[in-house]
């Protein structure tokens, strides 16, 4: 893995990197089951099943990808001009690997392509941030689509000096899977912790069986920053990159 971080502007910076990795499959063929091991009444261990022409394999995968981040703003999140944006587009498996225990079969791994963006739009008036947001993932034919909006309440902001108030919010919103679900969330970060909930309301063709029950899921999170309240302006220590 290897990365860098550039300055682009004032108030901006461009980070990439690639990433090399190897991998290795492995399969128990005589744990597994055939067909042809059905003697017309049951299954019978007896019978021969097939042959798999190797049961591991190695391959190299590779990917890379790049990040624009912008950042414009005081002391606090708060202020007129606190806002953040984060647009970036990665590649995995550039090198489309062969995937297979059956040889080389023209059996090989789509590309996948990954293109998110985050944006942090300030409402001073209100001490409050919108944070829209969106992913999109394709792979050969299979294609997903996340997208939604947080709505944060600042309910307190970092002390400047001493630092012993430590900032502190609370987010709520939902996002939207296409073909599948809606995701309402809340969020609650205080300093550098978030505690975060969120169900999966089931939407897609699945719903006369699911009854729209999905998933529950239920987060703990650590930022270097927390992105708002002290030390978010475009200085170009690693601070200065915070993520939502």
């Amino acid at each position: 893995l290897f990365g860098v971080v550039i300055k682009s502007g004032k108030n901006s910076k461009l980070s990439g990197g690639i990433m090399a990795a190897f991998d290795q499959r492995n399969v128990d063929g005589s744990k597994l089951t055939w067909d042809n091991q059905y003697n017309g009444y049951k299954y019978d261990a007896s019978l021969p099943g097939e042959a798999i022409p190797q049961t591991h394999f190695i391959y190299a995968d590779f990917g890379a990808g790049f990040n624009w981040h912008y950042a414009k703003s005081e002391r606090y999140i708060s202020a007129a001009d606190g806002h953040r944006f984060d647009i970036g587009f990665s590649a995995y498996h550039v090198n489309v690997p062969y995937y297979s225990f059956y040889g080389n079969t023209g059996e090989n791994q789509y590309m996948r392509f990954v293109h998110h963006a985050n944006f942090v739009i300030a409402v001073p008036q209100i001490n409050s941030s919108i944070i829209p947001s969106y992913i999109i993932m394709m792979q050969g034919p299979s294609i997903e689509v996340n997208a939604g909006v947080m709505f944060r309440y600042i309910l307190s902001d970092a002390s400047i000096h001493s630092g012993t108030v430590k900032p502190m919010a609370f987010s709520a919103g939902g996002y939207y899977r296409s073909l599948d679900a809606f995701i309402p969330q809340v969020l609650f970060e205080y300093d550098k912790y978030a505690l975060g909930v969120s169900y999966d309301v089931n939407l897609s063709t699945l719903t006369p069986t699911s009854k729209t029950k999905g998933g529950l899921e239920i987060c703990l999170r650590y930022n270097w920053n927390p992105s708002y309240g002290n030390s978010v302006g475009n200085t170009t220590s690693p601070k200065a990159t915070p993520y939502w």
